[in-house]
């Protein structure tokens, strides 16, 4: 009875080796299924009231490594008291990938920033 639990030892452990092996093999083997394929990518950006901080979202969006021509940023104003809406376009004239769009609906129960 010994010797038929030292040979499931051992192939337990030979598996359980060969497992860990094929893990860190597959783990620092590089991907040769490489594809240089971007997506075209749009931010949308739900503002009310972000005149403050909406500059410094867009100057970070625009300062992105991600290829210019394959993103663009939508921003969508829920009805904001502040110059959010101008502050946009202003941002928008000098980068046309930003562009601003305000809500124009407003439904019944929804808080600041989710009609956008």
């Amino acid at each position: 009875m010994l010797l038929f639990f030292d040979i499931l030892f051992l192939l337990t452990t030979a598996v359980y080796t060969s497992g860990l092996l094929l893990f860190f093999v597959g783990l620092f083997h590089p991907n040769r299924r490489q594809h240089n394929r971007r997506y075209y990518v749009s931010v949308v950006i739900a503002a009310r009231n972000e005149e403050r901080n909406i500059a410094n979202v867009l100057s970070d969006l625009m300062n992105q490594t991600y290829p210019r021509d394959q993103y663009e940023v939508i921003v969508a104003d829920d009805h904001s008291d502040d110059q959010t809406v101008r502050v946009v376009e202003r941002f928008g004239w000098k980068n046309p990938l930003v562009k601003c769009i305000e809500v124009t609906t407003i439904k019944n129960g929804l808080t600041a920033k989710k009609n956008a």
